[in-house]
């Protein structure tokens, strides 16, 4: 009996210190834009959207990286520093997620446990633009694509769901 508790114990301290982006989904995704605003000299403006979906294919990378392919493009994201707890952002006055939302959508983990991912990019007609992504729950992502053309800020909020069709399926 005590060989069995001291195998719990064992096996219940090694399960906690796996890492937790093993956690998250890797595969196909929807990727749709979700919220979109401008904003210049303190006036923040929504931006009609594009509805269209398009193809996206996410994956953890060594190093805790997350690997983005869209449309053909490889985006790989770093680590955030504090995960979503590293983060801030002002979505007053706009339909963006509030950090509340994403706190609800990870229930239970902690803004600390709950990672993100970030990258500065050369983004095309765009300028050097920012992109976070982080997860919405176990099956999908949202990201932030936060880019500075001309005299303005330009946020848009992208969410990323599953393709429908059986989980795990070969590529």
């Amino acid at each position: 009996m005590k060989r069995l508790a001291a195998l719990f114990l064992a096996l219940t301290i090694t399960l906690g210190s796996v890492p937790a982006c093993a956690e998250w989904a890797e595969g196909a995704f929807s990727m749709v834009n979700t919220a979109a605003f401008s904003e210049r000299n303190g006036q923040r403006t929504a931006l009609d959207l594009e509805r269209q979906s398009a193809e996206a294919t996410i994956d953890i990378q060594t190093g805790d990286r997350l690997g983005l392919t869209i449309g053909g493009t490889n985006i790989v994201l770093y680590p955030v520093s504090g995960g979503l707890a590293g983060l801030t952002w002002n979505p007053q006055g706009v339909s963006l997620l509030h950090e509340e939302d994403i706190k609800a959508l990870n229930h239970p983990l902690t803004p600390g446990e709950v990672p993100a991912w970030g990258a500065d990019m050369a983004w095309p007609g765009l300028g050097v633009a920012r992109l976070v992504l982080f997860p919405l729950g176990a099956d999908a992502y949202v990201g932030f694509l936060i880019s500075h053309p001309q005299d303005r800020k330009v946020v848009r909020q992208m969410e990323f769901r599953r393709v429908p069709g059986p989980r795990d399926r070969p590529d």
